[in-house]
């Protein structure tokens, strides 16, 4: 039995090494394309060297994508390193099923203040 689970809000993601945005691509029939899946209209980029955190807890087995284009990305590198905590608005979507361990994807856009990204950037 597979358990699913999406709720909409803030979330923070845990800095786990340098920062890369990668298309995402559409997958047909099991091969991938050369076709970028987007969310809510507009494309979106996996986030490599983060992890989300559920209730405080890293979810290993988690996806980041984020609608933020790789320049933006970039930026936010030289600002940040492992082990600090970035907020990001958007949805997440959570499964679970019977003898696995609990997966998901976060889909969203980091927050941003007057045009510049704004980094909780938290100690852990």
């Amino acid at each position: 039995m597979l358990t699913k689970y999406q709720a909409k809000g803030l979330f923070i993601v845990l800095v786990t090494g340098a920062l890369e945005a990668v298309p995402a691509l559409v997958y047909k029939n099991g091969q991938k394309t050369n076709e970028q899946r987007t969310w809510k209209e507009q494309p979106i980029y996996r986030l490599k060297g983060v992890l989300p955190l559920v209730h405080g807890e890293v979810l290993a087995d988690g996806y980041v994508y984020v609608t933020d284009s790789p320049e933006s990305i970039a930026a936010v590198a030289t600002e940040t390193s492992a082990g600090k905590l970035l907020e990001l608005e958007g949805t997440i979507q959570l499964r679970a099923a019977k003898g696995f361990g609990l997966t998901g994807s976060l889909f969203g856009t980091l927050n941003s203040s007057n045009n510049e990204f704004n980094l909780s950037n938290l100690e852990v």
